[in-house]
């Protein structure tokens, strides 16, 4: 879906450039253009780059727990604090035990990370 029409900016361009690690809506205008027409766009480009930065967060969360379950070195986490809104649903809460503990461990490490 376009999001920004001034510059032919999509959302998956947009989820693309959080993903590769641009940290404002300033810096996603400056290097893809978008909002830098009539700025209709920024609300929505907003929402686009909001999605693409919780994405990357919890692509780095899933990865960090699996690290720390082969007794792996976590990487810095791409954004700070990390902050995502999961559902836990019935089949999930076997998982849930284990997840906490990874976590914990990483609020040790990091101090940011927050489900």
């Amino acid at each position: 879906m376009y999001v920004c029409i001034c510059n032919g900016i999509t959302d998956h361009a947009i989820r693309d450039a959080a993903s590769r690690g641009v940290r404002s809506l300033e810096e996603l205008t400056m290097r893809t253009g978008c909002g830098s027409g009539c700025g209709s766009c920024a609300d929505l480009a907003r929402e686009h780059y909001d999605a693409g930065t919780k994405d990357m967060a919890l692509d780095w969360l899933i990865d960090a727990v699996v690290k720390l379950a082969n007794a792996e070195q976590v990487e810095t986490p791409p954004v700070a604090p990390i902050v995502l809104q999961l559902k836990m649903t019935a089949e999930d809460a076997t998982m849930y035990a284990e997840t906490m503990k990874a976590l914990a461990l990483l609020r040790a490490k990091y101090g940011a990370v927050t489900l």
